[in-house]
C-alpha cells in the first residue's frame, strides 16, 4: 500500500498493474496472519485481507512478468488439479462459497 491509500484502492491498483485487468472490488471476506521473509533476511508479520472482486472482462492479461508466470481462470471443480499452498487452499474454496452464497 502507498502512503495515505485505502485498502480497496491498493488492491484494485495492485490487479491493473500485475493482470492488466479493472475490476470492482467487493467486500472482505477473510483476513488471516502469517510470517514471511522481508528485506535483509528478516521476518515480518503480514495481515492478508482477501476481497471478493469482479471483473467485466476475462482478458486479455497482461502478467507482470517480474511476479507471476502463468495464470487460469479457474471452476471450483477444478481446483484439485492446481497445487495451492497450504493457506491458499482453505481460502480460494471459502471464496467460491461466499461468491455462490451472494449470488442466490
Amino acid at each position: 500500500m502507498e502512503q495515505g491509500e485505502s485498502l480497496e484502492a491498493a488492491l484494485s491498483r495492485e490487479l491493473h498493474e500485475e493482470t492488466g485487468l479493472q475490476v470492482k472490488i467487493g467486500r472482505p471476506f477473510h483476513a488471516s496472519t502469517f510470517e514471511a521473509e522481508g528485506q535483509e533476511g528478516r521476518r515480518v508479520a503480514v495481515v492478508a485481507i482477501e476481497f471478493l472482486c469482479d471483473s467485466a472482462s476475462r482478458g486479455p492479461i497482461r502478467l507482470s512478468p517480474e511476479e507471476h508466470d502463468n495464470f487460469a481462470w479457474v471452476r471450483e471443480s477444478d481446483l484439485v488439479q492446481y497445487p495451492l499452498v497450504p493457506s491458499f487452499a482453505q481460502i480460494v474454496p471459502e471464496a467460491f462459497r461466499v461468491h455462490d452464497a451472494l449470488s442466490l
